[in-house]
Protein backbone atom coordinates (compact mmCIF):
# COMPACT_ATOMS: atom_id res chain seq x y z
CA UNK A 1 0.00 0.00 0.00
CA UNK A 2 1.27 3.43 -0.93
CA UNK A 3 0.79 6.16 1.65
CA UNK A 4 -0.39 9.59 0.45
CA UNK A 5 0.01 12.63 2.68
CA UNK A 6 -1.58 16.02 2.65
CA UNK A 7 0.40 18.21 4.96
CA UNK A 8 1.13 16.12 8.05
CA UNK A 9 -2.00 13.92 8.01
CA UNK A 10 -2.51 10.87 5.79
CA UNK A 11 -5.60 10.91 3.54
CA UNK A 12 -6.40 7.23 3.83
CA UNK A 13 -8.49 6.15 6.82
CA UNK A 14 -6.39 2.97 7.17
CA UNK A 15 -3.26 5.01 7.09
CA UNK A 16 -4.82 7.39 9.61
CA UNK A 17 -5.27 4.46 11.98
CA UNK A 18 -1.66 3.41 11.51
CA UNK A 19 -0.52 6.96 12.03
CA UNK A 20 -2.51 7.32 15.25
CA UNK A 21 -1.12 4.03 16.54
CA UNK A 22 2.41 5.19 15.82
CA UNK A 23 1.67 8.49 17.56
CA UNK A 24 0.34 6.67 20.62
CA UNK A 25 3.36 4.40 20.77
CA UNK A 26 5.71 7.37 20.49
CA UNK A 27 3.90 9.18 23.32
CA UNK A 28 3.88 6.00 25.39
CA UNK A 29 7.61 5.46 25.08
CA UNK A 30 8.36 9.13 25.49
CA UNK A 31 6.65 9.39 28.84
CA UNK A 32 6.59 5.87 30.19
CA UNK A 33 10.17 4.99 29.30
CA UNK A 34 11.82 7.49 31.67
CA UNK A 35 9.33 6.54 34.37
CA UNK A 36 10.35 2.91 34.08
CA UNK A 37 14.02 3.86 34.13
CA UNK A 38 13.46 6.03 37.19
CA UNK A 39 11.57 3.20 38.85
CA UNK A 40 14.48 0.85 38.27
CA UNK A 41 16.87 3.51 39.48
CA UNK A 42 14.85 3.97 42.63
CA UNK A 43 14.80 0.23 43.29
CA UNK A 44 17.34 -0.74 45.91
CA UNK A 45 18.32 -4.34 46.66
CA UNK A 46 19.87 -4.44 50.16
CA UNK A 47 20.92 -8.09 49.69
CA UNK A 48 22.68 -7.64 46.34
CA UNK A 49 26.29 -8.30 47.39
CA UNK A 50 25.26 -11.20 49.64
CA UNK A 51 24.06 -13.08 46.57
CA UNK A 52 27.70 -13.49 45.50
CA UNK A 53 29.10 -16.83 46.84
CA UNK A 54 32.70 -15.58 47.04
CA UNK A 55 31.61 -12.56 49.05
CA UNK A 56 29.73 -14.77 51.52
CA UNK A 57 32.86 -16.89 52.08
CA UNK A 58 34.89 -13.73 52.46
CA UNK A 59 32.48 -12.46 55.13
CA UNK A 60 32.77 -15.73 57.09
CA UNK A 61 36.55 -15.37 57.14
CA UNK A 62 36.27 -11.70 58.03
CA UNK A 63 33.78 -12.30 60.83
CA UNK A 64 35.84 -15.10 62.39
CA UNK A 65 39.09 -13.12 62.47
CA UNK A 66 37.33 -10.04 63.86
CA UNK A 67 35.62 -12.11 66.55
CA UNK A 68 38.96 -13.71 67.49
CA UNK A 69 40.85 -10.41 67.60
CA UNK A 70 38.18 -8.68 69.69
CA UNK A 71 38.09 -11.49 72.24
CA UNK A 72 41.87 -11.44 72.43
CA UNK A 73 42.01 -7.66 72.71
CA UNK A 74 39.74 -7.58 75.76
CA UNK A 75 41.57 -10.40 77.52
CA UNK A 76 45.03 -8.94 76.87
CA UNK A 77 43.91 -5.46 78.01
CA UNK A 78 42.48 -6.89 81.22
CA UNK A 79 45.61 -8.95 81.88
CA UNK A 80 47.86 -5.93 81.29
CA UNK A 81 45.85 -3.76 83.65
CA UNK A 82 45.80 -6.48 86.32
CA UNK A 83 49.58 -6.85 86.00
CA UNK A 84 50.48 -3.13 85.94
CA UNK A 85 47.49 -0.97 87.07
CA UNK A 86 48.96 1.71 84.79
CA UNK A 87 46.99 3.51 82.02
CA UNK A 88 50.22 4.09 80.14
CA UNK A 89 50.70 0.33 79.85
CA UNK A 90 47.38 0.14 78.00
CA UNK A 91 48.52 2.91 75.68
CA UNK A 92 51.85 1.17 75.01
CA UNK A 93 50.00 -1.98 73.95
CA UNK A 94 48.39 0.03 71.15
CA UNK A 95 51.71 1.60 70.19
CA UNK A 96 53.30 -1.84 69.91
CA UNK A 97 50.79 -2.66 67.17
CA UNK A 98 50.77 0.74 65.48
CA UNK A 99 54.50 1.20 64.88
CA UNK A 100 55.08 -2.09 62.97
CA UNK A 101 51.79 -1.61 61.10
CA UNK A 102 52.82 1.86 59.91
CA UNK A 103 56.39 0.88 59.01
CA UNK A 104 55.27 -2.17 57.02
CA UNK A 105 52.16 -0.68 55.37
CA UNK A 106 53.68 0.76 52.19
CA UNK A 107 55.93 -2.26 51.46
CA UNK A 108 52.95 -4.54 52.12
CA UNK A 109 50.78 -2.65 49.65
CA UNK A 110 53.52 -2.76 47.02
CA UNK A 111 54.07 -6.52 47.41
CA UNK A 112 50.34 -7.34 47.36
CA UNK A 113 49.75 -5.29 44.20
CA UNK A 114 52.52 -7.27 42.50
CA UNK A 115 51.50 -10.67 43.88
CA UNK A 116 48.49 -12.64 45.07
CA UNK A 117 46.36 -10.82 47.65
CA UNK A 118 44.77 -14.08 48.76
CA UNK A 119 48.13 -15.69 49.53
CA UNK A 120 49.20 -12.71 51.60
CA UNK A 121 45.87 -12.84 53.41
CA UNK A 122 46.32 -16.51 54.28
CA UNK A 123 49.90 -15.82 55.43
CA UNK A 124 48.59 -13.05 57.69
CA UNK A 125 46.20 -15.53 59.31
CA UNK A 126 49.13 -17.87 59.98
CA UNK A 127 50.98 -14.98 61.62
CA UNK A 128 47.94 -14.25 63.78
CA UNK A 129 47.90 -17.90 64.89
CA UNK A 130 51.56 -17.65 65.90
CA UNK A 131 50.92 -14.41 67.83
CA UNK A 132 48.07 -16.04 69.76
CA UNK A 133 50.33 -18.95 70.74
CA UNK A 134 52.97 -16.44 71.91
CA UNK A 135 50.40 -14.60 74.05
CA UNK A 136 49.28 -17.91 75.52
CA UNK A 137 52.88 -18.80 76.37
CA UNK A 138 53.51 -15.38 77.95
CA UNK A 139 50.45 -15.65 80.18
CA UNK A 140 51.25 -19.23 81.13
CA UNK A 141 54.98 -18.97 81.82
CA UNK A 142 55.88 -15.26 82.13
CA UNK A 143 53.25 -14.03 84.57
CA UNK A 144 53.61 -10.31 85.33
CA UNK A 145 56.12 -9.59 82.52
CA UNK A 146 54.30 -7.15 80.24
CA UNK A 147 57.18 -7.17 77.75
CA UNK A 148 56.32 -10.72 76.69
CA UNK A 149 52.81 -9.55 75.82
CA UNK A 150 54.08 -6.57 73.85
CA UNK A 151 56.22 -8.75 71.55
CA UNK A 152 53.32 -10.76 70.04
CA UNK A 153 51.33 -7.52 69.77
CA UNK A 154 54.14 -6.22 67.58
CA UNK A 155 53.82 -9.32 65.39
CA UNK A 156 50.07 -8.67 65.12
CA UNK A 157 50.92 -5.15 63.94
CA UNK A 158 53.09 -6.57 61.14
CA UNK A 159 50.34 -8.97 60.11
CA UNK A 160 47.81 -6.14 60.13
CA UNK A 161 49.96 -4.20 57.68
CA UNK A 162 49.38 -7.01 55.17
CA UNK A 163 45.88 -7.94 56.30
CA UNK A 164 44.19 -4.62 55.51
CA UNK A 165 45.39 -4.11 51.89
CA UNK A 166 44.98 -7.82 51.12
CA UNK A 167 41.40 -7.74 52.42
CA UNK A 168 40.67 -4.63 50.36
CA UNK A 169 42.15 -6.13 47.20
CA UNK A 170 40.26 -9.43 47.53
CA UNK A 171 36.93 -7.79 48.33
CA UNK A 172 37.03 -5.29 45.48
CA UNK A 173 37.96 -8.06 43.02
CA UNK A 174 34.99 -10.29 43.87
CA UNK A 175 32.27 -7.58 43.99
CA UNK A 176 31.13 -5.42 41.02
CA UNK A 177 31.82 -1.69 41.22
CA UNK A 178 28.13 -0.78 41.37
CA UNK A 179 27.78 -2.83 44.58
CA UNK A 180 30.66 -1.21 46.46
CA UNK A 181 28.38 0.83 48.74
CA UNK A 182 26.26 -2.24 49.43
CA UNK A 183 29.22 -4.54 50.11
CA UNK A 184 30.85 -1.86 52.31
CA UNK A 185 27.65 -1.71 54.35
CA UNK A 186 27.49 -5.47 54.90
CA UNK A 187 31.24 -5.76 55.44
CA UNK A 188 31.18 -3.00 58.04
CA UNK A 189 27.97 -4.34 59.59
CA UNK A 190 29.30 -7.88 59.99
CA UNK A 191 32.61 -6.55 61.24
CA UNK A 192 30.76 -4.70 63.96
CA UNK A 193 28.63 -7.72 64.81
CA UNK A 194 31.89 -9.53 65.51
CA UNK A 195 33.07 -6.48 67.43
CA UNK A 196 29.85 -6.54 69.47
CA UNK A 197 29.93 -10.21 70.37
CA UNK A 198 33.73 -10.47 70.62
CA UNK A 199 34.38 -8.14 73.57
CA UNK A 200 31.29 -9.30 75.47
CA UNK A 201 32.25 -12.93 74.82
CA UNK A 202 35.83 -12.16 75.80
CA UNK A 203 34.76 -10.71 79.14
CA UNK A 204 32.41 -13.64 79.82
CA UNK A 205 34.99 -16.26 78.85
CA UNK A 206 37.73 -14.63 80.90
CA UNK A 207 35.48 -14.43 83.94
CA UNK A 208 34.20 -18.02 83.60
CA UNK A 209 36.77 -20.32 81.98
CA UNK A 210 39.94 -18.24 82.34
CA UNK A 211 42.47 -16.80 79.93
CA UNK A 212 44.13 -20.06 78.84
CA UNK A 213 41.01 -21.70 77.41
CA UNK A 214 39.92 -18.37 75.94
CA UNK A 215 43.15 -18.16 73.94
CA UNK A 216 42.51 -21.66 72.59
CA UNK A 217 39.08 -20.53 71.36
CA UNK A 218 40.73 -17.53 69.70
CA UNK A 219 43.18 -19.86 67.95
CA UNK A 220 40.32 -22.04 66.67
CA UNK A 221 38.49 -19.00 65.26
CA UNK A 222 41.59 -17.89 63.36
CA UNK A 223 41.85 -21.40 61.89
CA UNK A 224 38.23 -21.09 60.71
CA UNK A 225 39.10 -17.79 59.01
CA UNK A 226 41.98 -19.47 57.23
CA UNK A 227 39.77 -22.28 55.92
CA UNK A 228 36.98 -19.94 54.75
CA UNK A 229 39.40 -17.64 52.93
CA UNK A 230 41.06 -20.63 51.27
CA UNK A 231 37.69 -21.32 49.57
CA UNK A 232 37.39 -17.80 48.13
CA UNK A 233 38.25 -17.79 44.42
CA UNK A 234 39.03 -14.25 43.19
CA UNK A 235 39.17 -13.66 39.41
CA UNK A 236 42.57 -13.65 37.65
CA UNK A 237 44.59 -10.55 38.35
CA UNK A 238 44.56 -7.89 35.62
CA UNK A 239 47.82 -6.89 34.00
CA UNK A 240 49.41 -3.82 35.56
CA UNK A 241 50.07 -0.70 33.50
CA UNK A 242 53.66 -0.38 32.29
CA UNK A 243 54.11 2.88 34.19
CA UNK A 244 53.70 1.18 37.56
CA UNK A 245 56.14 -1.69 37.11
CA UNK A 246 59.79 -1.95 36.12
CA UNK A 247 60.02 1.53 34.54
CA UNK A 248 59.62 3.17 37.94
CA UNK A 249 61.87 2.80 40.96
CA UNK A 250 60.99 0.83 44.07
CA UNK A 251 60.52 4.02 46.07
CA UNK A 252 58.19 5.48 43.43
CA UNK A 253 56.12 2.30 43.54
CA UNK A 254 55.97 2.45 47.33
CA UNK A 255 54.70 6.03 47.49
CA UNK A 256 52.50 5.89 44.36
CA UNK A 257 49.45 5.09 46.45
CA UNK A 258 50.15 7.98 48.83
CA UNK A 259 50.60 10.40 45.92
CA UNK A 260 47.35 9.22 44.37
CA UNK A 261 45.43 9.76 47.62
CA UNK A 262 47.03 13.17 48.16
CA UNK A 263 45.86 14.36 44.74
CA UNK A 264 42.19 13.48 45.43
CA UNK A 265 40.50 15.86 47.85
CA UNK A 266 37.61 13.48 48.51
CA UNK A 267 39.92 10.63 49.52
CA UNK A 268 42.41 12.62 51.56
CA UNK A 269 39.59 14.55 53.23
CA UNK A 270 37.60 11.47 54.25
CA UNK A 271 40.69 9.62 55.47
CA UNK A 272 42.04 12.59 57.43
CA UNK A 273 38.68 13.27 59.05
CA UNK A 274 38.31 9.67 60.18
CA UNK A 275 41.94 9.47 61.31
CA UNK A 276 41.82 12.49 63.61
CA UNK A 277 38.40 11.53 64.96
CA UNK A 278 39.72 8.12 65.98
CA UNK A 279 43.05 9.57 67.14
CA UNK A 280 41.49 12.02 69.57
CA UNK A 281 38.36 10.03 70.40
CA UNK A 282 40.18 6.90 71.59
CA UNK A 283 38.17 6.43 74.78
CA UNK A 284 37.99 2.67 74.18
CA UNK A 285 41.63 2.25 75.23
CA UNK A 286 40.76 3.47 78.73
CA UNK A 287 37.76 1.21 79.24
CA UNK A 288 39.59 -1.10 81.71
CA UNK A 289 40.05 1.95 83.97
CA UNK A 290 36.43 3.04 83.59
CA UNK A 291 35.10 -0.47 84.30
CA UNK A 292 37.37 -1.05 87.31
CA UNK A 293 37.68 2.33 89.04
CA UNK A 294 34.79 4.55 87.87
CA UNK A 295 31.87 2.24 87.06
CA UNK A 296 33.03 -0.68 89.25
CA UNK A 297 31.87 -3.44 86.90
CA UNK A 298 35.06 -5.52 86.54
CA UNK A 299 36.03 -7.75 83.62
CA UNK A 300 32.44 -8.62 82.76
CA UNK A 301 31.45 -4.97 82.54
CA UNK A 302 34.56 -4.29 80.45
CA UNK A 303 33.36 -6.82 77.89
CA UNK A 304 29.95 -5.15 77.60
CA UNK A 305 31.42 -1.64 77.42
CA UNK A 306 33.90 -2.78 74.78
CA UNK A 307 31.02 -4.26 72.78
CA UNK A 308 28.80 -1.17 73.03
CA UNK A 309 30.32 0.85 70.13
CA UNK A 310 30.12 -2.19 67.87
CA UNK A 311 26.50 -2.74 68.88
CA UNK A 312 25.70 0.80 67.81
CA UNK A 313 27.62 0.33 64.57
CA UNK A 314 25.70 -2.88 63.85
CA UNK A 315 22.36 -1.12 64.33
CA UNK A 316 23.45 1.71 62.07
CA UNK A 317 24.80 -0.76 59.51
CA UNK A 318 21.42 -2.43 59.21
CA UNK A 319 19.73 0.95 58.84
CA UNK A 320 22.15 2.03 56.13
CA UNK A 321 21.76 -1.26 54.24
CA UNK A 322 18.10 -0.40 53.62
CA UNK A 323 18.30 3.41 53.69
CA UNK A 324 21.75 4.38 52.38
CA UNK A 325 22.76 8.07 52.62
CA UNK A 326 23.29 8.39 48.87
CA UNK A 327 22.36 12.05 48.66
CA UNK A 328 24.29 14.57 50.75
CA UNK A 329 26.71 11.86 51.86
CA UNK A 330 29.38 14.46 52.63
CA UNK A 331 27.14 16.33 55.03
CA UNK A 332 26.15 13.03 56.66
CA UNK A 333 29.84 12.20 57.14
CA UNK A 334 30.64 15.52 58.82
CA UNK A 335 27.60 15.39 61.10
CA UNK A 336 28.41 11.80 62.04
CA UNK A 337 31.95 12.67 63.17
CA UNK A 338 30.59 15.67 65.06
CA UNK A 339 28.10 13.37 66.83
CA UNK A 340 30.95 10.96 67.59
CA UNK A 341 32.82 13.70 69.45
CA UNK A 342 29.74 14.75 71.42
CA UNK A 343 28.93 11.16 72.40
CA UNK A 344 32.54 10.68 73.54
CA UNK A 345 32.20 13.64 75.90
CA UNK A 346 28.89 12.24 77.17
CA UNK A 347 30.58 8.92 77.93
CA UNK A 348 33.38 10.65 79.85
CA UNK A 349 30.85 12.44 82.07
CA UNK A 350 28.80 9.29 82.78
CA UNK A 351 28.81 7.99 86.33
CA UNK A 352 26.53 4.97 85.87
CA UNK A 353 27.08 1.88 83.73
CA UNK A 354 23.98 2.24 81.55
CA UNK A 355 24.60 5.89 80.71
CA UNK A 356 28.16 5.03 79.73
CA UNK A 357 26.92 2.05 77.70
CA UNK A 358 24.35 4.15 75.80
CA UNK A 359 26.86 6.87 74.92
CA UNK A 360 29.29 4.23 73.65
CA UNK A 361 26.49 2.78 71.51
CA UNK A 362 26.03 6.27 70.01
CA UNK A 363 29.75 6.54 69.24
CA UNK A 364 29.49 3.29 67.29
CA UNK A 365 26.43 4.44 65.35
CA UNK A 366 28.05 7.70 64.31
CA UNK A 367 31.37 6.04 63.55
CA UNK A 368 29.81 3.50 61.19
CA UNK A 369 28.34 6.24 59.01
CA UNK A 370 31.84 7.60 58.61
CA UNK A 371 33.30 4.17 57.90
CA UNK A 372 30.80 3.29 55.16
CA UNK A 373 30.99 6.65 53.37
CA UNK A 374 34.80 6.62 53.48
CA UNK A 375 34.97 2.98 52.32
CA UNK A 376 32.71 3.74 49.36
CA UNK A 377 34.88 6.70 48.34
CA UNK A 378 38.11 4.70 48.55
CA UNK A 379 36.80 1.58 46.78
CA UNK A 380 35.18 3.50 43.94
CA UNK A 381 38.06 5.87 43.24
CA UNK A 382 40.85 3.28 43.48
CA UNK A 383 42.31 1.91 40.21
CA UNK A 384 42.45 -1.90 40.13
CA UNK A 385 46.26 -2.02 39.84
CA UNK A 386 46.69 0.16 42.97
CA UNK A 387 44.15 -1.42 45.32
CA UNK A 388 46.62 -2.75 47.87
CA UNK A 389 48.84 0.33 47.94
CA UNK A 390 45.94 2.72 48.45
CA UNK A 391 44.48 0.42 51.07
CA UNK A 392 47.88 0.47 52.78
CA UNK A 393 47.74 4.26 52.88
CA UNK A 394 44.19 4.01 54.21
CA UNK A 395 45.37 1.63 56.95
CA UNK A 396 48.04 4.16 57.97
CA UNK A 397 45.42 6.89 58.19
CA UNK A 398 42.66 4.84 59.81
CA UNK A 399 43.75 1.47 61.15
CA UNK A 400 46.88 2.54 62.99
CA UNK A 401 45.22 5.67 64.33
CA UNK A 402 43.26 3.39 66.67
CA UNK A 403 46.47 2.24 68.34
CA UNK A 404 48.13 5.67 68.27
CA UNK A 405 44.89 7.05 69.69
CA UNK A 406 45.12 4.43 72.43
CA UNK A 407 48.61 5.66 73.28
CA UNK A 408 47.45 9.29 73.18
CA UNK A 409 44.57 8.46 75.53
CA UNK A 410 46.85 6.57 77.92
CA UNK A 411 49.42 9.36 77.89
CA UNK A 412 46.92 12.18 78.48
CA UNK A 413 45.17 10.10 81.16
CA UNK A 414 48.53 9.75 82.89
CA UNK A 415 49.01 13.53 82.80
CA UNK A 416 45.49 14.91 83.39
CA UNK A 417 43.40 11.99 84.65
CA UNK A 418 41.10 9.56 82.86
CA UNK A 419 37.93 11.64 82.55
CA UNK A 420 39.62 14.92 81.47
CA UNK A 421 41.61 12.98 78.84
CA UNK A 422 38.45 11.60 77.23
CA UNK A 423 36.69 15.00 77.34
CA UNK A 424 39.70 16.61 75.70
CA UNK A 425 39.63 13.97 72.96
CA UNK A 426 35.94 14.57 72.24
CA UNK A 427 36.48 18.34 72.00
CA UNK A 428 39.42 17.88 69.62
CA UNK A 429 37.28 15.63 67.41
CA UNK A 430 34.64 18.33 67.11
CA UNK A 431 37.27 20.92 66.20
CA UNK A 432 38.56 18.61 63.46
CA UNK A 433 35.06 18.51 61.95
CA UNK A 434 34.88 22.30 61.85
CA UNK A 435 38.29 22.50 60.18
CA UNK A 436 37.42 19.80 57.61
CA UNK A 437 34.10 21.42 56.69
CA UNK A 438 35.95 24.68 55.93
CA UNK A 439 38.89 23.21 54.02
CA UNK A 440 37.44 20.20 52.16
CA UNK A 441 34.59 21.75 50.17
CA UNK A 442 34.33 18.80 47.76
CA UNK A 443 33.88 16.45 50.70
CA UNK A 444 31.18 18.67 52.19
CA UNK A 445 29.28 18.66 48.88
CA UNK A 446 29.70 14.93 48.21
CA UNK A 447 26.58 13.38 46.65
CA UNK A 448 26.66 9.70 45.65
CA UNK A 449 23.54 10.13 43.54
CA UNK A 450 25.50 12.13 40.96
CA UNK A 451 26.98 9.86 38.27
CA UNK A 452 30.27 11.77 38.11
CA UNK A 453 30.82 12.28 41.85
CA UNK A 454 34.10 10.31 41.76
CA UNK A 455 35.55 12.81 39.27
CA UNK A 456 34.80 15.79 41.48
Amino acid sequence: MVLHHTGIFPTCPVNLTVYLKLLCYSVRFKYRGPALAASKKRHHDPWASLRIPNFRKYLIARFSIVLASQIQYVVVAQILYEWTHDPLALGLSGLCEAIPAILCALPAGHLIDRGSAKKFLLTSYLGAMLATLMIFWAFKFQHGAALFLYLPLGLIGVMRAFLSPANFSVQTSIVPVDLYFNCSTWDSGLWHIGAVSGPALGGILYATIGAEKTFLIVFALICLSFLAMALVMPPPKLARPVTSTEETSLWENLIEGFNFVKSRQLMIGAMSLDMFAVLFGGAVALLPIFSSEILHTGALGLGYLRAAPALGATIMGLILAFFPPIKKAGRALLLAVLGFGMATIGFALSTTFWFAFCFLVLTGMFDNISVIVRSTIVKTMTPSHMRARISAVNSIFIGSSNEIGAFESGFTAKLFGTVPAVILGGCMTMLVVVFASLKAKKLRRLDFSKPDWANA
